[in-house]
């Protein structure tokens, strides 16, 4: 598509956001929508304006997928500006380094009838015809981007793996547990560092 124009909502979707070094990616099907990471605090303009080019007035469910401010930054602007029918995030650690951002959003979207869940390896739910999946979260793992809550989004047998800043032990984590990370699209672990990508 044209990422000029307006997008065409009669096809399904996955566009990842120019949010320069941050993440955010927005799925679309049939009227419905996810978005997975919110960039930074300054990013928050370029994600509505993404979301108005789709005429999506509310999300159907937000993934934070981890706690730091490149990944959540716009979220409690977000929260403000639409509707998220549901919110998925990381377990709130105080000391992490977006948590009070994630917290004051949490409110927000509890406050406008949304419902707020800690991510959960297994839970999975329906965007149109997307089937998006909470495929691992380590929530053990002692650095801040291991503990990144890893997405499989599939439609018509064609799979998007999306890992948030995942680096080798969480890559290593998941190749022990024997899950099914066979993808057609890879989004790379923490921007194509060094550290990950094992």
């Amino acid at each position: 598509f044209n990422p000029d124009s307006v997008f065409d909502t009669s096809v399904d979707f996955v566009k990842i956001t120019d949010v320069g070094q941050a993440d955010s990616i927005l799925i679309y099907s049939n009227g419905y929508s996810a978005v997975i990471d919110t960039g930074t605090e300054d990013n928050a303009a370029d994600i509505l304006e993404d979301l108005d080019s789709a005429r999506i007035n509310s999300i159907d469910a937000l993934i934070i997928t981890h706690l730091h401010t490149d990944h959540a930054g716009a979220l409690p602007e977000l929260a403000k500006r639409r509707q998220i029918d549901n919110l998925i995030i990381p377990e709130l650690e105080y000391y992490a380094e977006a948590a009070s951002l994630v917290k004051t959003a949490k409110q927000t979207v509890t406050a406008k009838g949304g419902n707020a869940y800690t991510a959960v390896q297994g839970m999975n739910f329906k965007i149109g015809e997307f089937t998006v999946t909470v495929l691992a979260y380590y929530d053990d793992m002692q650095d801040e981007n291991n503990k990144s809550v890893i997405v499989m989004a599939e439609i018509d047998e064609i799979k998007f793996l999306f890992t948030g800043d995942a680096e080798s032990a969480t890559e290593k984590a998941l190749i022990n547990d024997g899950l099914n990370i066979d993808c057609d699209v890879l989004k790379v672990g923490h921007h194509g560092s060094n550290t990950s990508n094992s």
